[in-house]
């Protein structure tokens, strides 16, 4: 996804539980949307002046739309308030697209890197989404694992 300002419409506002709603965003003048990958983000400019980040969570190959799901955080200084009590179905906002840049999901690639990628997981650089191939056997988990304590736990 390349930076820049669009302007979209939010045409459906769906409330999916308690405190999360999510927002359908379209192009105003009914163009694709940039082309967006797994880990992309939009900056969505509120009615109150505030600019908040959000991730987008629908397929990337939905080149007509994208969706939002925003938790309303009772600590919040103002984003998921706005969002959830001034942005309606038919309002136009502006976005501003954003990399997929995201320093903790770089730093995990980074780590990955070093350690390799085990056989029974599969990773696709590209798009940043992953396979569970088959389940490891606990020779293939070379992690520290005290087998006893998770037994332990799960008895109680």
């Amino acid at each position: 996804m390349n930076v820049s300002e669009l302007r979209v419409r939010v045409v459906r506002k769906t409330t999916e539980a308690v405190d999360i709603s999510t927002f359908e965003l379209v192009n105003v003048d009914a163009r694709p949307l940039p082309a967006f990958s797994a880990g992309s983000h939009i900056d969505v400019h509120l009615p109150n002046g505030l600019t908040r980040q959000y991730s987008l969570c629908n397929d990337p190959s939905e080149g007509h739309r994208y969706l939002i799901g925003v938790l309303r955080d009772a600590a919040s200084r103002g984003g998921s308030q706005a969002m959830h009590e001034q942005v309606k179905e038919g309002d136009v906002i502006t976005v501003l697209g954003r990399t997929q840049k995201n320093p903790t999901v770089e730093h995990a690639m980074e780590e990955v890197k070093g350690r390799g990628i085990p056989e029974w997981l599969s990773f696709d650089t590209n798009t940043i989404t992953g396979r569970v191939n088959a389940m490891p056997t606990r020779e293939q988990i070379n992690l520290p694992v005290q087998e006893q304590l998770i037994v332990e736990l799960y008895s109680k």
